[in-house]
């Protein structure tokens, strides 16, 4: 090759260089300016990550803080939502009608139509409500077969879990936290299934201590995490999301949420 194909070869390679540079960008502001708004989502039977004030409608909790807080970074306008209908919340990330979900275990329904941001911002395992002076009585999961549990019905388990559940207990997905509560209460059901701070929250938000307790010794999964629609026009900023809730466990700020919502 003479020295002046060379000089040929290297400015059409330089332009096709300079090109696909171009046309990055480009797509890159492209998916900027679709992006005008990030919808998150929280569960209304999973507090603290989601807490609906019952006088004002107004949406908070811990989960719905954090992704707050993280996307004020981005200069990005938030609208916060709710869901109770795990179908329903799956077709609305796989259809962009929601971007992020703020808690959530890990399962393989989600994972199919969201990126589940690893690892958990917290850890929140699943255990067992039951009346309080049952609680002493119970030593293992197993204590729990032939008894008849309730789970709220938008409270999903990650897959081992729920694997375990279908295999060796009994366990209705049919009604609101409170409802189950209730339930419980009244002996209608042996025991109640959720996340720790989630039972936390409600027996002490609806004066329930003297009746109903928490199990400390029986934990499943536990790994909390967010969920980024993979069909979002915003999914580009999923990566900085994931990022900024490491920074915000590793320097306390997840921990000092938390904390926050668990005393209220």
């Amino acid at each position: 090759m003479d020295n002046r194909t060379k000089v040929a070869v290297i400015g059409i390679t330089t332009f096709v260089i300079a090109l696909a540079v171009s046309h990055a960008a480009y797509a890159a502001d492209e998916m900027v300016e679709q992006c005008k708004k990030i919808t998150i989502a929280g569960s209304t039977q999973w507090p603290p990550y989601t807490i609906v004030e019952e006088d004002t409608g107004n949406i908070s909790g811990a989960g719905i803080e954090l992704a707050e807080q993280i996307l004020q970074e981005l200069d990005v306008p938030v609208e916060k939502v709710l869901f109770d209908d795990k179908l329903k919340m799956l077709h609305a990330l796989n259809s962009g009608g929601i971007d992020l979900v703020v808690s959530t275990y890990s399962y393989a329904e989600l994972e199919e139509v969201a990126d589940i941001l690893k690892p958990a911002f917290t850890s929140d395992p699943i255990t067992v409500l039951l009346a309080r002076k049952k609680i002493i009585e119970l030593e293992n999961w197993e204590s729990l077969a032939g008894q008849h549990g309730i789970m709220s019905y938008d409270f999903v388990v990650d897959d081992e879990t729920n694997s375990y559940f279908t295999h060796y207990l009994q366990i209705d997905n049919n009604g609101s936290l409170l409802n189950m509560l209730q339930k419980v209460k009244n002996k209608k059901y042996d025991y109640a299934v959720g996340s720790y701070q989630q039972l936390l929250y409600a027996i002490k938000a609806n004066n329930l201590q003297t009746e109903l307790s928490v199990s400390k010794q029986l934990s499943k999964g536990g790994g909390v995490h967010m969920a980024f629609s993979k069909t979002s026009v915003c999914h580009h900023y999923a990566a900085y999301v994931r990022k900024r809730l490491q920074d915000y466990k590793n320097n306390g700020k997840v921990e000092k949420i938390l904390t926050q919502y668990k005393q209220k």
